[in-house]
Parts: C-alpha cells; structure tokens; sequence
C-alpha cells in the first residue's frame, strides 16, 4: 500500500493543502511544508510553477509568476525536496502540467520523484490514453502513484475508467470552474459529489476547487474523504509579512475550527 492510501485510512476528515514552490520566496517550501506537518496536515500538494496553468485562477497564476521570477526550476524543486522530505511524515504530492514533465524528461520525471521521495504526481493535462501509454508505465516502474480528476461534467462511465487507472485518490473538482473562483459554500455541486458516492469507487475522493472556509471544508468532508485547498492558503501567506510558519499554523487552525 503506498504511503497517501495508507494516510487516508489512518484519517477521517482528510485536508490536503497546496503550495506553489518557490512562492513567496524561492526558498519558502523549507519553511512551509515543516509548518503544514507541524499544523496537522494530511497530505501536502507542492505545485510546478508554469508560465500558462490553464486549469488555475488569478491567484495561483500569479504565485506560478513569482516563482519563475524567483528563479524556480522543476530541477531547483527536486533539489529542494531531496533535502526536506527525508525530515517529514506527511507524504508529499508533486503536481503540475504535462509542458513541466515532457520538458524534463517523462522517464526522468518519475526517476527523480523517487530519489526525493515524491508520494504521488497529480498532472490534469495529460490525455487518458496518452497517459496509459506513455506516462503509468514508468509511475509503475518508480512506484509513483498517479491522482486524477474528475469533474462535474465526467460521465459516469469515465469516472469508472479513472477509477480503475488512478491510484492513491481521486481528485473531486467541486464545481465547473479553475481554481479560486466564487468559492462560497454555495458553489460546491453536492449532486455531482452524492452521485461520486453512489458510484462506490475504488479509490477514496478528494474535493478541491472551492474549498476556501471551515463551512466549505465541513462540506466537502460529509460528501469525500476529505478536501484540498490551495488559492486560501496562497492568499493567506501573500498577505502576511510576519513569521511564515505562525502563519501557516494560524490558517490550519482556523480552517480546522482548532
């Protein structure tokens, strides 16, 4: 069992929180991700800043646009998770778009999320096929679990076919729209998540898309496993100019209701 399904049975309420590395600084994941262990963090999701993340709103475009221009490489991030991730025990995700990984090398790519201790990969953009051609062959090879989507708009059927492909969770997308969108309680398509639970998957679901408050949190958590949350978690360190891990600690706890 790898180390996010063994997470996932140990929780209930699962918060996942996403990071865009090298954001606000280019060296910030050595302080951010210890605070998100030390806050009680389930899962962490380190995002490839990319100069054209076309599932991603205002904000986490923005973030990606500091981090390039703090000098963040896909190389600078394995560099930096070889030296962090040896001192945590929350399992760390990888996420990014195909452009970042082809660039990089595919076989590369996974090669190297093993040597660092990488837990899983989240990439939207890959094609199904594409992806089972060209791309699990070597997630199976580096033991590197592959999340994938699914949105309101995925036929059942579809989301049999991820079910069956994906391995650690499935991720949920809470409503039709890029990240940090409307993302008031309101928003969150519960319809679309009890259809998800009917569908009796294999693998637990995640929801993200949405997930800004302890409300939409709670929400997301009665209907999933549990919830990601990224654009609150950016915007809450971009707007602090005090201790960055106090803050981190402040946005767990509040969302946690602690």
């Amino acid at each position: 069992m790898n180390s996010i399904k063994k997470q996932l049975e140990t929780h209930d309420k699962v918060l996942s929180v996403f990071v865009t590395a090298g954001y606000p600084k280019v060296n910030s994941l050595y302080e951010i991700l210890p605070a998100l262990e030390k806050s009680g963090v389930h899962l962490v999701e380190v995002g490839i800043p990319f100069s054209d993340p076309l599932a991603d709103g205002a904000t986490i475009q923005h973030t990606s646009k500091v981090a390039i221009n703090n000098g963040m490489t896909l190389k600078l991030i394995f560099n930096q998770l070889k030296e962090i991730i040896p001192a945590l025990n929350v399992p760390v995700i990888l996420m990014g778009y195909l452009n970042s990984v082809y660039h990089f090398g595919i076989e590369n790519f996974y090669k190297h999320c093993k040597q660092v201790g990488v837990s899983g990969v989240i990439i939207p953009d890959i094609p199904l096929v594409e992806l089972q051609k060209n791309y699990l062959p070597f997630s199976k090879k580096y033991e590197i679990p592959h999340i994938l989507m699914v949105t309101p708009t995925t036929p059942a059927s579809r989301v049999k076919q991820i079910d069956d492909l994906a391995e650690g969770f499935i991720y949920a997308v809470s409503n039709s729209s890029t990240t940090g969108g409307d993302n008031s309680r309101s928003n969150i398509d519960v319809a679309y998540l009890k259809e998800l639970q009917s569908l009796r998957l294999k693998n637990d679901v995640l929801v993200g898309f949405g997930i800004n408050s302890r409300d939409a949190y709670e929400l997301a958590c009665k209907y999933a496993k549990g919830a990601i949350v990224g654009t609150a978690f950016l915007k809450s360190i971009s707007e602090y100019d005090g201790n960055l891990c106090e803050r981190v600690l402040c946005f767990v706890n509040k969302l946690k209701n602690r």
